[in-house]
């Protein structure tokens, strides 16, 4: 689909010009690709960058629909689809005895 964007490890969090720059674009365009036409509703995670002012603007300027942060609870991992995605993908990393060091 893309590459992900992997930034720096130590430091200080994507910012919301990053996540303009390198992140949404991606998403525009798998949108695009495999969604257009469709019902669709973007899912952030609650990181600062992802609700940033300049972030909701670029969003609705291209209307993309997103879940309103409002709507978007911490702490209920069911309630937020990609918790499972990253539990899948985890089982999957960790499964042949590899470690983060």
């Amino acid at each position: 689909m893309s590459t992900p964007f992997i930034g720096a490890t130590k430091g200080p969090a994507v910012t919301a010009d990053v996540y303009i720059g390198k992140c949404l674009p991606k998403v525009l365009k798998l949108i695009e690709k495999h969604h257009l036409g469709d019902k669709y509703i973007f899912w952030p995670n609650l990181a600062s960058s992802h609700y940033a002012k300049k972030t909701l603007e670029w969003l609705n300027e291209r209307k993309v629909p997103f879940v309103p942060k409002a709507a978007n609870p911490p702490n209920v991992p069911k309630a937020r689809p990609i918790e499972d995605f990253w539990s899948i993908l985890a089982d999957k990393v960790y499964n042949g005895g590899w470690a983060a060091t």
